[in-house]
């Protein structure tokens, strides 16, 4: 995709006798990027049904945190991917303290340590932007060392989902995750609306851990936004069946 702000209108679309054929995701796209009209307008002809980076388990988590009007016709085929261990869900209070994230992320690595995932394998990645007034609150603990931000004394990696798009980690860890992530964006310079989950999930290939600050009154609302439907109370743990993850 061509990395500008707003794209014009191609000459090559205003020209006749031939065909175009484009492939992008759309949840993907650079979040205030404005699309020509002509290839805003056109359907799709083609989806790409198996993930080539993560396993069945993570690919359905990430499509689950867009909901089910968005996600229900691009559900990855299990016959046809790989198959991995289900993701984790770490659940802390909504007004959860950095250290307190800190400590969950650090529990966590020493965890994948343990089934043969080696730090430098491991990302982390934080659901905020990386400063303003929506930055993320972790910086204290990622260290600059030769240009790059390592976790907490350890080779994990350090960024936000937003620098990290369009790579991949063999363990991911989504931190700062709340309920702001189902926000829809009402000015379109922000990757809202659940997809910065999706594509935050979507950068592990093995293993996914998302660190949740939500109670089970804010679970319940999450999930309304995303029209899930469960039986039961709508808390903590109807939430983490409804994403397909295991409560840590």
């Amino acid at each position: 995709m061509v990395a500008t702000r707003n794209l014009e209108e191609p000459t090559f679309l205003r020209q006749r006798g031939g065909s175009l054929y484009l492939f992008y995701d759309e949840l993907q796209v650079e979040p205030g990027l404005t699309l020509p009209k002509q290839l805003a307008e056109v359907k799709c002809r083609l989806a790409l049904y198996v993930s080539c980076r993560s396993s069945h388990e993570i690919a359905a988590f990430g499509l689950n945190a867009l909901g089910r009007k968005r996600a229900d016709g691009l559900r990855p085929r299990s016959s046809e991917t790989a198959s991995g261990h289900a993701p984790r869900v770490v659940f802390l209070s909504n007004g959860a303290r950095p250290s307190e994230v800190r400590d969950a992320i650090g529990r966590e690595i020493n965890r994948l340590k343990t089934v043969g995932i080696a730090e430098d394998e491991i990302t982390v990645l934080s659901c905020r932007a990386k400063d303003g007034q929506n930055g993320t609150r972790l910086l204290p603990f990622a260290k600059l060392r030769g240009g790059m931000r390592y976790w907490d004394g350890t080779h994990a990696r350090f960024e936000t989902v937003r620098t990290f798009k369009g790579k991949e980690s063999d363990a991911v860890i989504v931190a700062e995750a709340d309920e702001t992530v189902w926000d829809v964006s009402r000015d379109g310079t922000d990757a809202l609306d659940g997809v910065l989950l999706y594509l935050g999930a979507t950068r592990a290939r093995m293993e996914l851990t998302v660190v949740v600050q939500m109670d089970d009154a804010a679970c319940g609302r999450a999930m309304k936004k995303l029209d899930a439907k469960v039986s039961g109370p709508r808390g903590r743990i109807a939430f983490a069946k409804y994403l397909g993850a295991d409560i840590a």
